[in-house]
């Protein structure tokens, strides 16, 4: 064993030392003979450093050291944590991660009490001032990684102007083995009348999903790069949009841009300046006023499906798809079960089923989203008035789990400071075990097992020792209404948190399109579970009193038509033995309403109904549906759906 390191390796059991190797190279495209040669010298080090009495554990992986979600990085953090490792070993701090997060990776170990060595970078946790070697190094590798990026990028750039630069092309261009420049590209000729086709169909007013539909039925393959063996939309309107088609290579016009929070990169639109441009006339397939036409025409046809107009400001750049306002991505379409999001009717606010967007589910129908929310709200606030006894019905049930809990107590706690004993004698043994002998790596993992089921006992054992609560604040009933008022309000300035206290207050959530039993029109009701339980104190949650705080209930999204909405009145008025006309008159609407709303209830009494709307199951023969006549249409319901 060699005395040139100082301190000297030393495990914290026994005599075999526990180590892990980390050996990282960039990308899957690298050489994997670095991997073993990151290895080879590690191994070599602890070698000459302690011996042959080591046990290894290598993570290896193949991934940006700028990533700081990578799942190596999570894994050896875990690792150090647990304190059951005695060394990390790296060949550099780089090959472990990159920037500040390399830093405080250093101070993590220490805390743990786990060495750190960064062979080339010099860098020893146990060493006195390690901090500025570590500092240095962390500043080298993140100007190094920046500067290559520069150079990368000046290179790239350079190439494209002399043309040289050739990376993927679209469809209607064929790229020869052998072509270096741009000048050796070649149009494909059986792509000029595909082409020229779809742009007389745009040019007539067809949208990109018919151009997609088209291009299907007449087995026209893909670009050569493309990831999707079937057209798309979206991939008919990237095609339409590259100016390639009338000579003009582009690029950067979107660049990366480096998310700090993960080290990933995401894609963004390059600023004016990052642009670059070249003509390229040989591979034009258009005229370039004419493209620009085109162009300029279709600009103009979609503007209104646009987030933000022209030069003003849009409010969700920048904002992930899944941070949405409240309903959004959480109610569920009653037929197919897939999430309903946000759209637009015209210009308002409104709800869809994702299935039908993707001609996946034939519920194409759209709720308005004020109409949504105030049905809701309403509905929801008024369920809190028919929850008669509630204070004294849940406080007394809360004392008795109280009171039945204070009686075992006692025994609890005794049969806890058994099994806390036990443990504890097994901790011992384990030990002593370690001590006497090499410390092999199972007798490390036992004992982690056992220290983690000590420490949960001595939890349970404090929690049981606490005096429990006698005297519980069970909200009122005016006080959930104005917390729940308060979380809506809440919700209408897109506020996250309030959004996701109203997913444990309503976590089934299901839109079910419905229509009247006389073969009225189609409207759309919610089905709710409402968990009441969610408003309470967390002393008060009890598996006894959520029971009776789950309230099931049906909101309609709708305003209903005459004949429903005074149905009831107009019966009861008919039975007094007042005639349609004199009801009609009382209740202040027409003679032929009054008609209609006998007629229904004689319809609900045939069919032995006591709600004027039936849930749809299936598309009915006449209603305004018509997704699923479309040839692009496929029902596929997530499993468990369509609902019962």
């Amino acid at each position: 064993m060699s005395v040139n390191l100082q301190p000297p390796l030393r495990p914290k059991f026994g005599l075999m030392l526990l180590v892990v190797i980390i050996v990282r190279i960039s990308t899957v495209h690298q050489d994997l003979r670095s991997l073993a040669d990151q290895e080879a010298k590690c191994r070599e080090y602890l070698r000459l450093h302690y011996g042959e009495n080591v046990e290894v554990i290598l993570l290896s992986s193949q991934g940006s050291g700028e990533h700081l979600d990578r799942e190596e990085l999570n894994q050896l953090e875990s690792l150090i944590e647990a304190g059951k490792i005695d060394l990390v070993l790296a060949e550099d701090l780089a090959r472990i991660c990159r920037r500040q997060r390399a830093y405080d990776f250093c101070e993590m170990c220490l805390d743990h009490g786990v060495r750190l060595i960064a062979i080339n970078d010099r860098i020893d946790t146990s060493v006195e001032n390690w901090q500025d070697s570590a500092f240095l190094a962390t500043w080298h590798h993140e100007r190094s990684n920046r500067d290559t990026s520069s150079r990368i990028k000046r290179s790239l750039n350079s190439r494209f102007d002399r043309g040289e630069l050739i990376q993927s092309l679209p469809y209607g261009y064929l790229k020869p083995a052998n072509a270096k420049t741009d000048s050796d590209i070649e149009k494909d000729p059986a792509a000029e009348p595909v082409l020229k086709e779809i742009f007389r169909r745009l040019e007539g007013g067809a949208n990109y999903s018919e151009i997609a539909d088209w291009l299907k039925e007449a087995k026209v393959p893909p670009g050569p790069n493309c990831r999707s063996d079937i057209w798309k939309c979206k991939m008919v309107s990237r095609l339409v949009h590259n100016p390639i088609l009338k000579g003009v290579r582009v690029r950067n016009r979107m660049v990366t841009k480096r998310v700090n929070k993960t080290g990933r990169h995401r894609s963004v639109k390059g600023t004016p300046d990052q642009l670059r441009k070249r003509e390229c006339p040989h591979l034009a397939f258009f005229d370039p006023a004419y493209y620009d036409h085109i162009i300029r025409q279709l600009d103009e046809r979609n503007a209104m499906f646009v987030r933000a107009k022209p030069g003003a400001v849009d409010s969700r750049k920048g904002t992930p798809r899944k941070q949405t306002r409240w309903p959004g991505q959480h109610a569920r379409c009653g037929i197919c079960g897939r999430l309903m999001y946000w759209t637009r009717d015209g210009k308002a606010p409104a709800m869809i089923c994702s299935g039908a967007q993707d001609y996946r589910c034939w519920n194409s129908q759209i709720i308005p989203g004020d109409r949504y929310m105030s049905k809701l709200v309403t509905a929801i606030l008024a369920s809190f008035q028919t929850l008669p006894g509630f204070d004294p019905v849940i406080l007394r049930q809360v004392q008795e789990r109280i009171q039945s809990a204070g009686n075992e107590r006692g025994s609890h706690i005794e049969a806890t400071e058994q099994q806390l004993n036990a443990v504890t004698r097994k901790l011992r043994s384990i030990v002593d075990a370690v001590e006497t002998q090499s410390g092999s790596r199972s007798l490390l993992e036992r004992l982690g097992q056992l220290e983690s089921e000590q420490s949960e006992l001595e939890y349970k054992l404090q929690q049981l020792r606490k005096r429990p609560a006698t005297n519980i604040i069970v909200p009122s009933q005016e006080e959930l209404l104005s917390t729940t008022t308060s979380l809506f309000e809440r919700v209408a300035t897109e506020d996250q948190e309030a959004g996701r206290l109203l997913r444990q207050l309503i976590p089934d959530f299901f839109v079910v399109p419905c229509r009247t039993c006389d073969d009225g029109a189609i409207v759309s009701r919610a089905h709710l579970t409402l968990h009441l339980c969610s408003l309470l104190p967390a002393e008060a949650r009890q598996p006894e009193t959520d029971e009776i705080l789950i309230r099931p209930l049906i909101v309609d999204l709708f305003d209903p038509p005459q004949r429903i909405a005074f149905r009831e009145r107009v019966l009861t008025l008919r039975e007094s033995g007042l005639t349609e006309r004199a009801a009609a008159d009382q209740l202040g609407i027409t003679k032929t309403a009054a008609q209609h709303a006998m007629r229904l209830h004689r319809k609900m009494q045939e069919d032995g109904l006591t709600d004027p709307y039936l849930r749809l199951h299936e598309v009915p023969e006449k209603s305004k549906f018509t997704r699923h006549l479309h040839p692009r249409f496929c029902f596929e319901p997530l499993p468990g759906f369509p609902l019962s």
